[in-house]
């Protein structure tokens, strides 16, 4: 009789003792949801709750197994349970050995292999002529973030450039290839590789892969928001040492834990045309692509999102807009991001970005209203426009100066072209409208192009863009137009193109180089070749502020 007492009163004491931790545990939420984490010491012991996840996940767990001391538990439940029991823990178990046979690098670190030619290998896996180029020789300079330097790929002599010189390789015309590629290089990195070594380099062929991330030179994105079971040790430990874990924390993590701010939406609201973060993109764009330009007799644009994607992929604007950069384009500079001495930024109604340059009489003194911006333009003729807006109808006289228009160059001592705007040259106020003329760079290349506007103080005024048509003879190589026969990610968790990937990149390379170059026309949309195009036009933005 006392042997069969004493095991019931040993559960009800287990049973009293976890309600009372239960009842404890539960105040112990309700003061961390009133006054945040709790920090106390017992016995010398520093206790911290600053969790919420971990905390409730604990309370749960708990009352799971209060639960279960309250059922009664008799023989075929017991053996019931542990067969369930057993079945998930072998489940579990099996599912981990065939993942880990499936992907037996997903627990390994990658060891990368690099191109003992290379100068500096860490920057550089790919081929590299160190020596003299041969005169018959075609100098290809490839330039690249991670894709290029082959994240996720062992072995050097599998990523496209490698592959892509096999290939070359095989044709009776020799070819020589450089390789400048850095994980998370943006193009305003290629564009500084291409004006320092550039002209060591010679190249007759440049190749740039863009990808998405070199869009973002304004680092707005912190990374992916952690799920909250994400922000423990337990969590780190088990992504270390199981696939499982990693496949199942993934899975859950998309079905039930939104992202507030996913790296694709990121890239949407901040670099697509008309954003400002867009502008600072196209200004590197337009650097990297006219150095190139005058660099080599080809430039090769070759684009790759990285991450693969059932149906429309998140990244296709964007990378529809970088393309749409390789065309002969009106490169629009927003006056409200270039330096100023007087005016201010205001919301405009019509105008391409969401604010214009306004100065007006009585609120700010005369002087220069945009300077700016510094750009690398190629020699030749060019064609300038500006647009500018009288805000608000005044008696000023049409004689009366609205601005003193200038491109200049020489560090600002240089004045290539200017012309004054007068109010009789604006057909209405309250109108969006264009000043252009020409202007002539004589070098190959210079570095610092200015569009300076001065203002006099007689009449209200806004600025919108300067416009300058560009054409950068670029040939664009979009592997998403072709049709994928096979997976491109490198792994479960890598979305950085495999092995097989990079050769695919190398037979589109290979046969884009080896055709014959199109004819692209040297000549930009609008060229002054033939003269002083200068003249007024009205566009097709109409706005009263």
């Amino acid at each position: 009789m006392s042997n069969g007492a004493k095991p019931g009163r040993m559960k009800r004491f287990f049973q009293r003792l976890l309600w009372f931790l239960i009842c404890l545990y539960a105040v112990c939420l309700a003061v961390y949801a009133v006054t945040g984490p709790i920090q106390f010491k017992v016995l010398g012991i520093m206790i911290r709750l600053n969790d919420l996840f971990t905390l409730v996940t604990i309370f749960l767990l708990a009352s799971f197994f209060q639960l279960l001391l309250a059922l009664e538990w008799t023989r075929r439940k017991r053996v019931a349970a542990m067969v369930i029991v057993a079945a998930l823990v072998g489940l579990g178990v099996a599912s981990e050995i065939g993942l880990r046979m499936a992907y037996p690098k997903e627990m390994s670190p990658v060891h990368y292999t690099h191109n003992p030619q290379a100068p500096n290998p860490k920057t550089s896996r790919g081929p590299y002529s160190a020596t003299p180029r041969e005169e018959a020789a075609t100098q290809i300079l490839t330039q690249g973030g991670a894709i290029s330097w082959g994240a996720a790929v062992a072995d050097w002599q599998e990523l496209y450039p490698s592959r892509l010189m096999s290939l070359l390789g095989k044709e009776p015309r020799k070819y020589d290839m450089q390789v400048w590629s850095a994980p998370a290089a943006g193009t305003d990195w290629h564009g500084g590789i291409l004006e320092l070594e550039g002209g060591k380099i010679a190249p007759d062929i440049v190749i740039y892969q863009w990808s998405v991330g070199d869009v973002e030179l304004w680092r707005r994105w912190p990374g992916a928001d952690r799920a909250p079971w994400q922000k423990g040790k337990v969590h780190k430990i088990l992504s270390r040492w199981s696939i499982l874990y990693r496949w199942l924390d993934r899975e859950i993590k998309e079905v039930f834990y939104r992202e507030r701010r996913e790296y694709a939406t990121m890239i949407a609201e901040n670099y697509l045309p008309g954003e400002w973060g867009w502008w600072s993109f196209e200004q590197a764009f337009h650097k990297w692509a006219t150095i190139a330009n005058t660099l080599a007799d080809r430039t090769i644009l070759l684009t790759y999102p990285n991450l693969t994607h059932r149906g429309q992929h998140p990244y296709s604007k964007v990378t529809q807009s970088v393309k749409a950069l390789a065309l002969p384009h009106v490169m629009k500079v927003p006056a409200a991001s270039l330096p100023k001495r007087t005016g201010a930024e205001e919301e405009s109604i019509g105008a391409t970005y969401p604010e214009a340059r306004v100065a007006r009489k009585g609120a700010a003194e005369p002087g220069i209203l945009t300077f700016g911006p510094y750009l690398t333009m190629p020699g030749g003729a060019h064609k300038v426009v500006f647009n500018l807006k009288l805000l608000a109808p005044s008696p000023t006289p049409v004689e009366a100066r609205a601005a003193l228009l200038e491109v200049i160059s020489g560090k600002g001592g240089k004045v290539l072209a200017s012309r004054m705007v007068h109010v009789g040259d604006f057909s209405a106020s309250g109108q969006w409208q264009s000043f252009s003329f020409c202007f002539q760079v004589a070098p190959k290349i210079v570095h610092d192009i200015e569009f300076r506007i001065e203002w006099f103080g007689e009449v209200d005024l806004a600025v919108d863009t300067i416009d300058v048509p560009v054409n950068y003879r670029i040939e664009v190589v979009d592997p998403m137009e072709r049709p994928r026969t096979s997976e491109t990610r490198a792994g479960l968790f890598d979305t950085h193109p495999s092995a097989d990937a990079h050769s695919v990149l190398a037979m589109i390379l290979a046969d884009q180089i080896l055709k014959p170059a199109p004819v692209l026309p040297y000549n930009r949309p609008d060229h002054c070749a033939q003269g002083a195009n200068e003249g007024v036009s009205m566009t097709s933005k109409v706005s009263v502020d």
